[in-house]
């Protein structure tokens, strides 16, 4: 039981250290446009999203996402390898 919460203490402090990304800085990391890289991360799983609700001075919600780097490594992974994850989804149907 000690050993299992030493674990989870150091992947805690594993993920609170982790390099996030704005959609900005992988844009410009990925030499890809600003909207290119929003679809690609939007309904990504490990993304932050963080909302403004409506009643703020805007008129409108927004939303600002952070991409941790281990997201951003299995989105290039995915986008350098399709047959292998196309492969690995139709395995699952």
């Amino acid at each position: 039981m000690r050993y299992q919460s030493l674990v989870y203490e150091m992947a805690d402090r594993v993920i609170a250290v982790e390099k996030h990304y704005t959609i900005n800085e992988l844009s410009e990391l990925l030499k890809m446009s600003f909207s290119t890289v929003r679809l690609l991360i939007k309904d990504e799983p490990g993304v932050l999203k963080f909302q403004t609700s409506k009643r703020c001075a805007s008129k409108r919600a927004r939303t600002m996402y952070r991409i941790p780097e281990s997201v951003l490594h299995r989105i290039i992974r995915r986008c350098t390898n399709p047959e292998k994850y196309q492969s690995a989804t139709s395995r699952r149907i």
